[in-house]
């Protein structure tokens, strides 16, 4: 049958494309905004901001070779064009957002079988801008952000499609910001078991992190092995002689029963049937997995000073966790999705703008 020259077939793929080519400008648009309004704050918005541009002003001068090399080649890269800090930001919040936004869109894909709407993406975007993870990515903790960012990719294309060497790509991209992202090696292949094992050692680890067991174990394997990864973690920013008055260090009760808190929300959506379909509960239990794995680096490192640093890796994932969550939870009412996307999108905007970047104080 042929309508106007085009195949049924044809109208579909069509139809398609138009809607693929839609979401892309809408996350585009949106992202250029987003990363354009954080370059124009006050350098002091941010606590290691005014560091990161002083490393971006030396580069200008003489190549930048300080830290990982993927971060210093994106410094020298973006310097050999501009000798503005504020191009520099801007490109570090394109590079931090358009990673979490392809997350979002892989697993929202995975998890649904379709390709985000307007109202997911404004959902995305408006948790996303009140997420103060997302802040710290782009505006302290810049080298992590934009590391942590890109291994979720890294893990979506191992568990979910088993690509390897794309999975493997990202994940040399991550390391080359951050070599934080090898405190996941030790628990990649549980990409590979069964949710219920996975669930069985996020309740372990867990367990044995606020009794210091964790600790005792990464002591003894660290010391049989002569690496000196205990030391460099439990002294990270203190010397010996000031252990137990570090920042942020060890066990925090906040900490730790805010990375358990999404999981649990899981578990409750997944025990009522008419919010999830017995196919997204199936998915759903691999994105929930991801982030048990992603849980793992802060139960069985985070016993030093500045323990959120590894809370941080699965922290940052919650934004993509929480919009998946609401769509499963608005697709019940598709006018109530558009509607409260909107007005969503609004508040985290004025929220963004005026208490995050502080525009106007």
């Amino acid at each position: 049958m042929l309508i106007f020259g085009l195949s049924v077939k044809d109208g579909v793929i069509l139809k398609l494309s138009l809607k693929k080519t839609l979401v892309f400008l809408t996350f585009g648009f949106n992202i250029f905004v987003v990363a354009i309004l954080a370059s124009l704050r006050d350098f002091s918005v941010g606590s290691d901001t005014s560091r990161y541009v002083g490393y971006f002003l030396s580069a200008t001068e003489s190549d930048h070779t300080r830290h990982e090399p993927g971060f210093n080649a994106f410094v020298n890269a973006v310097a050999s064009f501009s000798e503005e800090p504020r191009v520099f930001l801007f490109f570090v919040v394109i590079i931090v957002t358009t990673l979490l936004a392809a997350a979002f869109y892989k697993y929202f894909r995975f998890l649904f079988n379709t390709t985000p709407g307007p109202g997911d993406i404004l959902i995305f975007l408006s948790l996303t801008l009140f997420s103060s993870w997302y802040f710290v990515a782009f505006a302290n903790g810049i080298r992590q952000g934009i590391s942590i960012s890109a291994l979720y990719l890294a893990l979506y294309f191992l568990s979910v499609e088993r690509k390897l060497f794309v999975s493997l790509t990202f994940f040399i991209f991550s390391a080359s910001f951050h070599l934080s992202s090898f405190l996941l090696l030790p628990f990649v292949l549980f990409v590979f078991f069964p949710f219920r094992f996975v669930f069985f050692f996020w309740l372990v680890f867990g367990f044995f992190y606020p009794l210091g067991i964790n600790e005792f174990l990464v002591k003894f394997v660290s010391e049989f092995f002569g690496l000196g990864l205990y030391e460099s973690i439990r002294f990270y920013s203190i010397t010996v002689s000031e252990a137990g008055a570090g920042r942020y260090e060890g066990f925090s009760i906040s900490f730790f029963g805010y990375t358990i808190l999404w999981p649990l929300v899981f578990f409750f959506l997944a025990s009522s049937t008419r919010l999830l379909s017995e196919l997204e509960k199936s998915r759903w239990f691999v994105i929930v997995k991801v982030y048990m794995i992603l849980c793992f680096p802060y139960f069985v490192f985070g016993f030093g000073p500045f323990s959120n640093r590894y809370a941080f890796i699965a922290w940052l994932f919650v934004p993509v966790f929480q919009s998946c969550v609401a769509a499963s939870l608005l697709n019940l009412n598709r006018m109530l999705s558009v509607l409260s996307s909107m007005i969503l999108f609004f508040m985290s905007f004025l929220f963004y703008l005026f208490l995050r970047l502080e525009f106007l104080v």
